[in-house]
């Protein structure tokens, strides 16, 4: 979102907000999803995938981690492109251990991938960030760490703003003795270390994954060991901690994967957790962005799931993939996926089976191609979705606290780290000899019943040929020269040209704050146009306006965006 400040009759700014991410959202609201290709990996060992994102493209990036192609174990970054043909497969590493965990894109399609390293830093193990270009090539490497162990389990780009966060644990710093605690890092683009932040508490805690929302807003979630609890927390871009949560039955309860929807700010933490009673079960939390529980889901059978990969899709719907142990017959594991709508409710439950074990390990949606991959490890690419009739479903038995931890900044070097990159050839699709990594994707299917060009299975309306999905965010909100016109950017090519927009004004003083109506007007109502002549009123001497708009259709209305504390604007000015 963008705001426009009027001081007077003086434009004095234009400030940017958020916009949606387009490569991270896939609108599924209409119709099933069908399966696409299924594509495998590797060479005469083990090889792992660990992490996998898609960009606005199509191409697909896995990292994890490669022992066929040195005497240890490397980094592995692998690039696929939209019809699943590999575009180039590197190794990084040292004589030791190396590993990816993580990745993510910003915006000028460079790669970040985090993960750990006994080759290099300076303790036992050390938290590792490398940056690639889009075509593959190293740009900088970089440790975090001291004497003891220090590991990274995700990482998040903020591409509008320029900064990467690493989330992981460290024993080099800790609250007391040697358990671990969580660690939050900040980076430039340029890989120089910004602040970095510690969670923790007497007993062990980790974070394992982050996910950002459209204020720039630090979520993270992994598990604090008093007891065994699910711990997700917020932490604003300069590192305040906003709010801290824990949720438990009892039992082994652990986040593994977290999402955020970037529209209506929800929360989505997919957590593993034994405290059904029937064995390790995959549970899906739900928070508002005041950290209030909304709701909890557990979905599972007699073996054992375990979450992998979570995503939010741009109708709202949640996406969970996994590992389960419970479908196939004769003791193998699967790859599941799981879809639920905004309100808790399953709507989708599949397995991919195959003649050996297969592990689900992550997610990702697009947009553009209207796909969802899946990320998992396996023999080869053999295998086939199945529909799950008998898996178990309900409200887990767990409850929420909040923590009260040690929470602080640390002073560690940053060490730039010389391993050695190398390309290499992995063995495609009919098995390198050991574990593979394995890549699956779901398509839209080609029915479109309201002839807009938009697959249903892509369409949020899929009988309104004018809207196919809720509006996002508007941009480029801004003043023409002439000082009276306002005017901002389409969002018909994202949302339909049914959607129409909303135009409010209020004092100045309340932007930062999130609006209840008071000091608030709604200049337009349902305007078609994307320009409006300003109609409000002069403001008093050394007072200001400050103008937002949003857009709505049938499939629902957008948001103004966030006020200064990066929560969603909630103004009464316009019905």
């Amino acid at each position: 979102m963008y705001r426009a400040v009027r001081l007077g009759v003086l434009v004095v700014g234009v400030v940017f907000l958020s916009s949606r991410v387009v490569a991270e959202v896939l609108s599924c609201g209409g119709g099933a999803l069908e399966p696409g290709w299924s594509h495998s990996w590797g060479g005469e060992f083990d090889d792992v995938a660990n992490g996998v994102v898609v960009d606005g493209s199509g191409n697909t990036f896995i990292t994890g981690g490669t022992s066929s192609f040195s005497s240890s174990s490397d980094v592995l970054l692998l690039k696929y492109d939209p019809a699943g043909t590999v575009l180039f497969s590197k190794t990084w590493g040292g004589d030791q251990e190396d590993k990816g965990e993580s990745l993510c894109l910003d915006s000028a399609g460079a790669i970040y991938v985090a993960g750990t390293t006994t080759s290099f830093g300076g303790g036992q193990e050390d938290i590792l960030l490398l940056k690639y270009d889009s075509s593959g090539v190293i740009q900088w490497a970089r440790t975090w760490g001291l004497t003891s162990y220090d590991g990274a389990s995700g990482v998040v780009c903020d591409a509008q703003r320029g900064s990467i966060y690493v989330v992981g644990l460290t024993r080099s710093f800790t609250t007391i003795g040697p358990n671990p605690d969580a660690i939050l890092l900040k980076y430039d683009t340029s890989g120089r270390l910004q602040w970095t932040r510690r969670w923790g508490t007497e007993s062990d805690d980790e974070f394992y994954a982050a996910a950002l929302d459209s204020s720039g807003n630090i979520y993270a979630t992994g598990s604090t060991y008093a007891p065994d609890n699910v711990l997700t927390v917020k932490i604003d871009p300069t590192g305040n901690l906003v709010w801290s949560r824990e949720w438990g039955g009892g039992g082994d309860d652990n986040g593994d994967r977290i999402a955020v929807d970037r529209v209506t700010g929800a929360v989505y933490v997919a957590a593993y957790s034994n405290s059904s009673g029937r064995g390790l079960d995959s549970v899906l939390l739900k928070y508002d962005s005041n950290g209030s529980f909304t709701w909890g889901r557990f979905w599972g059978q007699d073996g054992a799931e375990q979450p992998r990969g979570v995503a939010v899709d741009s109708v709202g719907n949640i996406w969970v993939s996994g590992t389960t142990s419970a479908v196939s017959s004769g003791g193998r594991t699967d790859a599941y996926l799981l879809e639920y709508t905004a309100g808790g409710d399953l709507i989708v439950s599949e397995s991919w089976q195959a003649a050996s074990n297969v592990g689900g390990q992550g997610a990702s949606l697009n947009a553009s191609s209207c796909s969802v991959h899946i990320l998992g490890v396996g023999s080869n690419s053999s295998g086939g979705w199945y529909p799950i009739a008998n898996g178990a479903c309900g409200e887990p038995s767990g409850g929420g606290v909040t923590p009260s931890p040690s929470v602080g900044s640390l002073d560690c070097d940053n060490v730039t780290a010389s391993g050695e990159e190398t390309p290499v050839s992995g063995v495609v699709d009919v098995g390198g000899g050991a574990s593979d990594v394995l890549l699956l994707r779901l398509v839209a299917g080609s029915t479109d019943q309201d002839g807009d060009g938009v697959p249903d299975a892509c369409d949020s309306a899929p009988t309104d040929d004018q809207t196919w999905a809720a509006p996002y965010e508007v941009e480029h909100l801004r003043w023409r020269s002439d000082n009276v016109t306002i005017e901002w950017d389409s969002l018909a090519q994202k949302s339909g040209p049914s959607t129409s927009y909303d135009l409010m004004y209020g004092d100045l003083e309340e932007l930062p704050f999130l609006g209840s109506g008071a000091g608030e007007s709604c200049m337009e109502n349902d305007l078609a146009a994307t320009t409006v002549i300003d109609s409000s009123p002069q403001p008093l001497p050394e007072k200001g306006w400050f103008f937002l708009v949003r857009g709505q259709n049938s499939c629902g209305t957008g948001t103004y965006g966030a006020s200064f504390s990066g929560e969603q604007r909630q103004s009464a000015a316009c019905p």
